[in-house]
């Protein structure tokens, strides 16, 4: 079961980073409100995968 969890907290984690940075930008129209979760996304995608190839 613990082998199940990393994926599905990675998972959970840039989904909801991308859809934020989606909502930012199509429902409240904010340039830096996206530009800001993009950026999470992209830093937490690859701190993601390191964590990830470590417990490989």
């Amino acid at each position: 079961m613990k082998h199940l969890l990393k994926p599905f907290v990675g998972f959970l984690l840039l989904f909801l980073l991308y859809h934020s940075a989606e909502y930012m930008i199509v429902f409240r129209n904010s340039i830096f409100g996206f530009l800001s979760f993009q950026l999470a996304f992209f830093a937490s995608a690859y701190f993601i995968a390191a964590w990830q190839a470590a417990a490989a």
